[in-house]
């Protein structure tokens, strides 16, 4: 996968490779600004005790200070695209000639996705005995793409994987043209796959929708309606849009071969798509230099002190453990209710899971390559003050710690910057007047790309640490590795970050953390680097539409994500890469090797 990953996923939290230049302080430097900071704080506490008239001294080292501070957040340059790179991007003509002609087209490309929408394609878990899926729902939606999207069945070699899911090969020129030429193919690089699933989730809430969850329907706002319009047929759609309007151009690429991959049960793991697929690259003996699937979206209003719209490139992804706690004490312990012992099954496990509750993980938004650390680098610059002030000064670790307190105390945010840990289940007795013999406890971890598996059952043991409990993992992903974002490797992240600014020039770009599961972890082991974005634009009104009710698409949002994956298609396969530098063809990091042995996946 990538090639940055963390070095040691049996440990609690592994070490980072070195592949990126230095983007914060060293440990040293680290060590000697906090010095100098508990210094001056320390002198200025001493002087006001020694002296109350030292408040004269004191004030204009405290302004000095906070200048100090202003000056260095003032002085943090921006990674975004200049204005002049966003215009020159957005203006170019090829692209503004396509943009205008799909908004002048958009209700015809609204039309094809809403098709797409009224086929129920709807994974149910296989445990669920009231509702089975509908296979034949997914057989009539390979029709309509076939149908909707004649030159990609055309011109793309298409092969149909465990009977449902989709691969297509975008075939690079140079790699059919000039086999007899006694010269040399000219250098190519890996291809790049871009995914999408064919599925959506069920609909148990359907009459709390204003319009028909399967109708397709465009309102009229203008807004795409329908179970999928955000997850996933947009994208399914708007690759396959892209890709047909650009060989209606005659485009195609030349530098690399291009792989789209649709799996038919992402919402339920995706073992028999994604995992097939998987397969199948590996029997066909591929891999990727890059991916991008579903991730985050480009979100409004999401982050205080933040006015402009962000792009959330998700370059990690968090892994999860579903933990047993269990309890059996003797059968003196136990038995009818008129005469209980002072010690109880359900007592002993309730005070485990209470130091748990009280005993969270740890931060690691001061890691220099935790993906929120780097969102908060790459937004700094733009928030408004005092947060630029602080965003700005998180390399200085008591202003780093600060933030990271204030994050892990709201739960929304927490589970951003460490392993978080939820109490699920709790089970123990069957009658009133019984005291049982065996309590029983589910714990749901979502565990940090710095932490792993392995580690968070330590640090269960550690803080229970009462040879009473039994702990079991029950089912477990580890966390994914970190996407390059700078540097070797990172061609994927500009390309999209380019990309977005094409078709979206006023966005900012940032890496951030996916704190839900894809599928993607079944490609880990094929690809580089994953990226995980969807340019759908969000408010916080809006999010709630993610698996819930009256999901949509506004039209004009929908032709942007069209224009975007022709952006990337565009730039992935042409001669020139982006300006950062790609990575190399070495064989797939260790590390990666071993995810591709982990075993489940949750929503």
């Amino acid at each position: 996968m990538c090639q940055h990953p963390l070095c040691d996923h049996g440990s609690a939290a592994g070490s980072l490779s070195s592949g990126h230049r230095p983007v914060a302080p060293s440990c040293i430097g680290k060590f000697l600004s906090t010095i100098k900071l508990l210094c001056i704080v320390g002198v200025l506490a001493w002087l006001l005790h020694l002296c109350p008239f030292a408040i004269t001294l004191v004030l204009p080292l405290l302004c000095a200070l906070l200048v100090g501070l202003v000056i260095n957040a003032s002085m943090q340059r921006s990674s975004q695209l200049t204005p002049e790179q966003r215009h020159a991007l957005h203006s170019d003509p090829d692209h503004q000639q396509f943009m205008s002609d799909a908004m002048r087209n958009k209700v015809h490309y609204a039309t094809r996705l809403g098709q797409a929408i009224q086929l129920p394609t709807v994974s149910f878990d296989e445990h669920d005995i009231q509702q089975k899926t509908d296979p034949g729902q997914f057989l009539k939606l390979h029709e309509l793409l076939q149908k909707n999207y004649p030159l990609v069945h055309e011109k793309l070699e298409r092969t149909v994987i465990n009977n449902y899911s989709l691969v297509y090969k975008w075939k690079a020129t140079s790699s059919s043209s000039g086999s007899s030429s006694s010269s040399s193919p000219s250098p190519r690089r890996r291809p790049i796959l871009l995914a999408a699933h064919l599925d959506v989730v069920p609909v148990p809430d359907g009459h709390l929708w204003a319009f028909d969850p399967f109708g397709g329907e465009m309102s009229s706002e203008g807004f795409i309606c329908g179970r999928g319009a955000i997850d996933d047929k947009h994208a399914l759609c708007g690759l396959l849009e892209s890709c047909e309007a650009l060989l209606e151009q005659g485009w195609c690429p030349t530098e690399r071969d291009i792989y789209l991959a649709f799996g038919h049960d992402e919402e339920i793991s995706g073992y028999q798509g994604a995992g097939e697929i998987a397969k199948y690259f590996k029997q066909q003996e591929l891999s990727f230099e890059w991916m991008l699937d579903e991730g985050l979206f480009v979100m409004k209003d999401m982050l205080p002190g933040l006015k402009e719209s962000v792009a959330m490139v998700c370059v990690a992804e968090k892994g999860f453990l579903v933990s047993e706690l269990k309890v059996n004490v003797p059968a003196s312990l136990a038995g009818h209710a008129s005469a209980p012992s002072s010690v109880s099954a359900i007592g002993i496990l309730s005070e485990a899971l209470l130091r748990m509750e009280s005993n969270p993980m740890p931060s690691y938004l001061l890691q220099a390559r935790s993906p929120v650390r780097q969102m908060f680098r790459a937004l700094a610059p733009h928030f408004s003050w005092p947060l630029r002030i602080l965003l700005g000064n998180l390399a200085l670790p008591p202003i780093g710690w600060i933030l990271a307190k204030i994050l892990e105390r709201k739960n929304t945010t927490a589970t951003i910057v460490r392993t978080t840990t939820a109490l699920t289940v709790f089970q123990a007795g069957g009658k009133a007047n019984v005291v049982p013999r065996e309590a029983r406890a589910l714990l749901n971890h979502r565990i940090h790309p710095f932490d792993s598996v392995r580690g968070v059952l330590d640090y269960t043991r550690r803080i229970i640490n009462d040879s009473r409990v039994q702990l079991k993992d029950l089912r477990s992903l580890p966390p994914s590795a970190l996407s390059a974002t700078r540097g070797p490797g990172s061609e994927g992240f500009e390309v999209l970050r380019q990309a977005i600014g094409r078709t979206m020039p006023e966005v900012l770009v940032a890496p951030a953390l996916m704190v839900g599961n894809t599928d993607t972890h079944h490609y880990w082991g094929l690809v580089e680097n994953i990226y995980r974005f969807s340019p759908s634009r969000m408010t916080p009104d809006s999010v709630s539409m993610f698996h819930g009710v009256n999901e949509r698409i506004h039209v004009d949002n929908y032709v942007e994500c069209i224009g975007f994956y022709r952006s990337v298609i565009r730039m992935a396969g042409e001669p020139q890469p982006p300006t950062q530098s790609s990575s190399s063809t070495n064989a797939v990091s260790s590390s990666a090797t071993k995810h591709a042995s982990s075993s489940s996946k949750e929503d």
